[in-house]
């Protein structure tokens, strides 16, 4: 029948593949080591639904030695072709002991090739080995025909030495997987550091950080909640999950003289960079995060003050520091002659200035 590639089956074998996949789900129940009454009971069952298949049984001194079915035009998504198969159940002493599928459209080095593709991390040797390591399948030729051959990993089929070498081949492979998962995991759920991958970043970025972090203190102060003096350091972490440019931001509080949390930054003023990396051959954009840590050292307070033509005169205030008076007197001098309520903070965001003043008209 010819091989098809995937991306172009034709339409018309949409109903069969429904029927199919039907089929070898239905196969599921049957089973090496299986007896084999049982064995033939499923298959007989399942092949009323497809009457079109050729069966054949072969008997030997009464005893049912094999089942064969061929079937026209079954699509094999690992194989990369819907070609015609020759499905073969071998019985041996009561029990479903191999299963041979024999293809022959196919050629042997066409079969192993597209095997190594798909199975080359199970491949042991000439044999496939299943995850738990209870079956094996073997590439080779069979009357003649490309054939994959599979049988259950025992004392029947193999020497004693080989089924030790099987044995620390499991171990093996079970440690190997497990790596391998926990990788992925990983690879999709933990977060590395940015300063890690892009060096001193979080370094060049405490400046601008800090500088938002006094924009945003600023823009959202109320002096009905507030506070005299905030001695304290916090820690920000700011994440971004695989592509993104920015998911959230947490604050932890280190120490702190009162109780206070900062609140956190949204509007993130700078960028968190990508971080990507190859694994199994495969690109994965991580996700990301850094650290910042903040020192407060800030003051507010409230005074009384009148805006003359060319001076500030202070109706309260007298224990302000000069350091405090003479900051609000130079913001104050763009303002309109009359009498304020001045609202101020003074202090530092690690190195960053954190001054501002809100006037109000008494």
């Amino acid at each position: 029948m010819g091989l098809v590639e995937n991306n172009n089956l034709p339409m018309k074998k949409l109903l069969f593949l429904f029927i199919l996949f039907y089929f070898q789900i239905s196969q599921a129940q049957i089973h090496l080591g299986q007896a084999t009454k049982e064995t033939v009971y499923f298959l007989e069952f399942f092949l009323r639904e497809r009457p079109e298949w050729d069966v054949e049984k072969n008997y030997y001194n009464g005893e049912l030695q094999e089942v064969i079915i061929e079937k026209d035009d079954l699509l094999y998504y690992d194989l990369d072709a819907v070609v015609d198969v020759v499905e073969r159940f071998v019985f041996q002493e009561g029990r479903y002991k191999k299963h041979l599928e024999q293809f022959p459209e196919l050629s042997l080095d066409y079969l192993e090739k597209k095997f190594s593709e798909h199975y080359a991390e199970q491949k042991f040797g000439s044999y496939y080995l299943s995850d738990d390591f209870s079956e094996y399948r073997k590439i080779s030729l069979v009357d003649g025909l490309a054939t994959i051959t599979t049988g259950k990993i025992s004392e029947e089929n193999f020497t004693g030495e080989e089924l030790k070498k099987f044995e620390r081949l499991h171990l093996s492979y079970q440690q190997d997987l497990k790596d391998y998962r926990k990788k992925k995991e990983a690879l999709w759920n933990e977060y590395v550091n940015l300063d890690a991958h892009h060096e001193n970043f979080v370094e060049k970025s405490l400046p601008t950080f800090a500088s938002a972090m006094v924009d945003l203190i600023k823009a959202n102060f109320d002096p009905h909640h507030s506070f005299k003096e905030l001695k304290g350091q916090f820690r920000f972490r700011v994440y971004a999950e695989q592509d993104s440019k920015f998911t959230g931001c947490e604050v932890e509080v280190i120490q702190s003289t009162i109780d206070f949390v900062p609140q956190k930054l949204y509007n993130l003023p700078l960028t968190l960079p990508l971080v990507m990396e190859t694994f199994e051959g495969k690109e994965y954009y991580r996700n990301r995060e850094a650290f910042f840590d903040l020192k407060f050292n800030l003051t507010r307070g409230k005074v009384l003050a009148r805006k003359k033509r060319n001076k500030v005169e202070f109706i309260d205030g007298e224990n302000l520091p000069a350091d405090q008076k003479s900051f609000i007197e130079g913001k104050m001098k763009d303002l309109e002659r009359g009498k304020y309520v001045i609202n101020f903070q003074y202090g530092y965001i690690n190195d960053t200035p954190a001054h501002f003043i809100v006037p109000n008209e008494d």
